[in-house]
């Protein structure tokens, strides 16, 4: 059993249209505290667990849990 924790129909639709125009975010991470700029390219479902993918000015790539996200601040 996965310790997901699902978000909101309304966040999730949110990061859905963020990704469609491929918006540059500021992403506040939950336990961290720790922030992340970069282009949102996606947002997947794998089991059971969705992910927002963030790509960074220098190519590299995060896939991130969206129940470990606190906060995103489009740029």
């Amino acid at each position: 059993m996965s310790d997901y924790t699902p978000i909101s129909c309304a966040q999730h639709s949110e990061y859905e249209l963020m990704a469609m125009h491929r918006q540059m975010v500021e992403l506040k991470l939950v336990e961290s505290k720790k922030k992340m700029v970069g282009r949102l390219v996606d947002i997947t479902t794998r089991g059971g667990v969705e992910y927002m993918t963030l790509l960074f000015e220098d190519g590299q790539k995060s896939e991130l849990r969206l129940d470990h996200i606190e906060g995103v601040t489009v740029l």
